[in-house]
């Protein structure tokens, strides 16, 4: 069967194989197995070479689905109404610990998508959010609030987009090394720095549709040649581009403070033509509320700073190249800006050298990562912090010059901070923009 790409890798279900059982302490009904590098509570009937589908973390299953399976706490929304399950009207898929033991996600058997047909041809890799129009998971959300910045009563203005195509590009998903660890070579280039918790910024000095004043839009009806684009700092967060229309005040944020913007006025002066800037910005707003709360990385009360982390040249064709690491630290060090901190850089063999000679060595360098405290990992404190939060994991770049991949692992204690906080209903910075 022919099946839909995915709007989320890092939020879909995935049909997985089992690659190995655990034996838990004090269970004697369950074990832990390893699913796509990630360790979930399974039944003792589970066995390695199993294949079924995975779900992960703060993903939300669908009504149908959850319905279907009988998984729903309150029976009398599951088909058979005699059977409970555990999830909640939610649907959403937590950070739980059973027992002190950590799972990192669910896994069923490939039977729990009968209700939609039997035969499903689907082996293992195959990622889905939905079957022949059934949905399946997505991401969980946090219904949004009204934005502050909304101004009511007054005439909105018509939207006209001033960008130029292929020039300007949002930040893309960052993919869970777990899930893709077997793509990494022990040849490969990688690098590995710290992953900050804060909000994501662009910036970039691109060819943007220029505004024509009126003796030029008349010379053009006459046929005469005029320029028409030039180059212009356009900004963004992760998902909206903030100043793009024409005639449009930049766009507020889900806060009364525009932090992009801010930092645009500060970064305009360093940007070459063609040059893109993807970083983390992390502190405080200008207003005094915390970019991400707990995580202020040793900013004052209403400061912030800027952690760049990609750096891209786009040419007037629209092609991209990216710098690599070492060049990334050149610009930020004769700029007098940041760089998201290096862990290390080389080769992958080289990182853990004592595993080159194994058959199983993609596993075992995931596990060697997991649990590497020289990094952050093994669910320890960040220094950044003052070790009063959990660090939040680190990001694994495979270096080129057209196509470099990044892959992100993040510490289990940093996913059951984030779980704790949707619990209680606070908004993430990163999904409110």
């Amino acid at each position: 069967m022919k099946v839909k790409p995915v709007k989320n890798v890092n939020y879909c279900a995935t049909t997985a194989k089992v690659i190995n059982t655990i034996a838990l302490d004090n269970c004697d009904n369950v074990q832990a197995a390893i699913v796509l590098g990630s360790q979930i509570i399974v039944g003792k009937d589970t066995n390695i070479g199993d294949v079924g589908v995975f779900f992960p973390i703060e993903c939300k299953l669908s009504d149908t689905f959850l319905s279907s399976n009988n998984l729903y706490r309150h029976s009398e929304k599951n088909k058979d109404t005699e059977k409970k399950g555990y999830f909640e009207d939610s649907g959403r898929l937590r950070a739980v610990k059973f027992r002190g033991h950590k799972s990192e996600g669910l896994f069923m058997p490939m039977s729990c998508l009968d209700f939609i047909r039997n035969g499903l041809d689907l082996g293992p890799g195959q990622d889905f959010d939905e079957l022949e129009g059934i949905p399946i998971c997505e991401k969980y959300v946090i219904v949004r609030k009204s934005p502050t910045g909304n101004r009511q009563g007054k005439k909105a203005l018509k939207r006209i987009s001033r960008l130029v195509e292929n020039q300007f590009r949002l930040h893309r998903d960052t993919a869970q090394l777990k899930k893709y660890v077997h793509f990494i070579k022990p040849d490969d280039i990688i690098s590995i720095t710290s992953k900050l918790h804060g909000t994501s910024a662009v910036f970039g000095n691109v060819l943007v549709k220029r505004k024509l004043p009126i003796r030029d839009k008349i010379a053009r009806l006459f046929g005469v040649k005029v320029i028409e684009t030039e180059y212009d700092l356009v900004y963004s967060s992760r998902n909206v581009v903030k100043n793009e229309n024409f005639f449009v005040r930049p766009q507020y944020s889900f806060y009364d403070t525009n932090v992009w913007e801010e930092w645009s006025n500060k970064l305009h002066e360093f940007i070459p033509k063609g040059m893109s800037i993807y970083a983390e910005i992390v502190g405080y707003l200008s207003s005094g509320g915390a970019i991400q709360k707990g995580y202020h990385y040793g900013c004052d009360d209403s400061k912030s700073e800027l952690y760049i982390y990609r750096i891209t040249q786009t040419n007037v064709d629209g092609v991209v190249t990216e710098l690599t690491r070492p060049e990334i630290d050149e610009f930020c060090t004769r700029n007098k800006l940041k760089a998201t901190p290096l862990l290390y850089y080389g080769k992958a063999g080289e990182l853990y050298p004592f595993l080159l000679h194994r058959d199983d060595w993609n596993g075992k360098f995931l596990e060697e990562l997991i649990d590497d405290i020289g990094f952050g990992m093994g669910d320890t404190m960040c220094k950044m912090n003052n070790s009063e939060v959990p660090s939040e994991g680190i990001v694994l770049r495979v270096e080129g010059i057209y196509s470099p991949t990044p892959y992100k692992l993040k510490n289990y204690a940093f996913l059951e901070r984030e779980t704790k906080l949707l619990d209680a209903g606070e908004e993430d910075i990163e999904e409110a923009n």
